[in-house]
């Protein structure tokens, strides 16, 4: 069974986020940020885990709400 992209880098945020011992995002935004991520990806962005900041539980890309970030660099 091959794994979507959303799929893919949540697995891959999980593992890196084990390995080191401390977990960057909850649970519920690694998803949220693999998704990000991937929807990026498909705007011919390229964003990382290390982008996207927790605040009180809500995550925050460059000070933004991520998909306000990402539409508006798919607009330029």
């Amino acid at each position: 069974m091959r794994l979507g992209p959303t799929a893919t880098a949540a697995a891959e945020i999980e593992q890196k986020t084990s390995r080191e011992g401390q977990t960057m995002a909850s649970a519920t935004n690694t998803k949220k940020i693999a998704s990000y991520i991937a929807e990026a990806k498909a705007n011919g962005l390229e964003l990382r885990e290390s982008d996207f900041k927790e605040y009180d539980g809500d995550l925050t890309l460059h000070s933004m709400d991520p998909s306000e970030w990402i539409a508006a660099m798919a607009m330029d």
